[in-house]
């Protein structure tokens, strides 16, 4: 009979150690967590210069200088996109993130019909031309013009 009991004592005692384990894994759990929390409650006392620091702030952490944040650029320039068809120079300028941007048709001797001519600032600052990107950065807010050749020739004179 006493045989029989001892699997069922066992299969106990097994239970109850595996619960232990569990809640000392979930205390520990825990305690690293309280320590976490009481670590980063540290007080933080910056020094404006790096150094030894002071006896009464020797375990408190210092730093020298603060962070730098460096700005976001204020202009992109437009990648060269002359003579290439329309759609793919669109794309092209819509991929670099602008998002005014205004197609005109009009004539050229330099390229044929469906082609980028030119691309202007709104202001006529010339971003794209027969030489290529001018390297001008514009702010992906400006109103940007696209010339396309309409396929007719530009009258002479």
């Amino acid at each position: 009979m006493a045989e029989n009991k001892a699997p069922g004592v066992l299969a106990r005692i097994e239970a109850i150690l595996l619960g232990l384990a569990k809640v000392i894994v979930a205390v520990g759990g825990v305690i690293t967590a309280v320590y976490l929390v009481s670590v980063a409650l540290q007080p933080f006392v910056p020094t404006s210069s790096p150094g030894p620091a002071s006896p009464t702030t020797s375990s408190l952490p210092t730093i020298s200088s603060p962070p730098t944040i460096s700005s976001p650029p204020t202009g992109v320039a437009v990648q060269n996109v002359y003579n290439l068809p329309e759609a793919r120079g669109l794309q092209i300028i819509a991929d670099q993130g602008f998002v005014d941007v205004r197609v005109e048709r009009v004539c050229s001797n330099s390229v044929t019909a469906g082609r980028i001519r030119q691309v202007l600032l709104d202001d006529g600052t010339e971003l794209v031309g027969e030489d290529g990107a001018t390297g001008v950065e514009a702010a992906l807010t400006e109103k940007i013009r696209v010339k396309v050749s309409n396929g007719k020739g530009c009258p002479s004179g």
